[in-house]
């Protein structure tokens, strides 16, 4: 955007070096976090052959901690935390819609690719009254997925999901307050762990049919129902963790 709007000449060339020098990665403070999963592994495996109890609470920090694992594991040289910024300059002077441009590209930034991904229209330029247009129409930088594929990040955020959730039904059989939360604390540990990989199928499936495009406003309305019922069960998840205890 900044090369095609001529705001810049080049995209300045960032090292790797220089990229390790500003990220605050430390491998020792990876290895003590994976030491303290392992441990929290082995306590619960030792627990449940002695048959001593386990909450859980435990539970789901086993699930938090074996995300992070993977993550460590998957990504050992990702940089971290980095929070100086590089300058880019301008090659001349900003406008008044200029300006305003580059502030909406700066609060759109990261979801950018998540707007294209559903096929919403992206403000694409200014009017006069300085505001963004959003017009629904086809030729105005509209985003169509009817090919959809599942690449090794959405491979990866599946694989994250199921063992998360899984990670919930290992407390299957553990004692909770009432017979009520605990089929609750089943239905909720089934959901979160199998509705990631039915939530990519349901989008994968459908695309490899021509008819794919007129059921766009079915599959968003079952992402907003997916998306409400999985909050939903990760809330009462994180308030009955907390309420087993007592």
């Amino acid at each position: 955007m900044l090369l095609s709007k001529g705001f810049i000449v080049h995209i300045p060339s960032i090292t790797e070096d220089e990229i390790n020098h500003k990220s605050k990665e430390d491998t020792v403070v990876k290895l003590l976090a994976l030491t303290q999963v392992l441990h929290l592994i082995i306590q619960l495996l030792v627990r449940k052959v002695y048959c001593l109890h386990t909450t859980q609470l435990e539970t789901a920090v086993l699930g938090f901690s074996l995300c992070a694992a993977i993550t460590y594991l998957l990504w050992p040289k990702k940089p971290k935390d980095i929070q100086l910024s590089t300058n880019l300059y301008i090659t001349r002077d900003l406008t008044k819609d200029d300006r305003l441009l580059l502030s909406f590209l700066n609060r759109v930034g990261f979801f950018k690719n998540t707007v294209q991904a559903v096929g919403y229209t992206l403000p694409n330029r200014t009017v006069p009254n300085h505001c963004y247009s959003m017009v629904d129409s086809d030729t105005i930088m509209k985003m169509e997925t009817d090919d959809v594929s599942v690449d090794s990040e959405d491979a990866g955020f599946i694989l994250g999901g199921v063992v998360f959730g899984a990670s919930h039904c290992i407390a299957w059989s553990f004692s909770s307050p009432s017979l009520i939360e605990h089929t609750l604390w089943r239905v909720c540990g089934v959901y979160t762990t199998v509705s990631i990989p039915i939530y990519y199928l349901c989008w994968y499936i459908p695309s490899k049919f021509r008819s794919f495009s007129r059921t766009r406003e079915f599959q968003r309305a079952f992402m907003f129902v997916f998306y409400i019922l999985y909050v939903l069960c990760r809330l009462f998840i994180l308030v009955e963790m907390i309420r087993s205890l007592f």
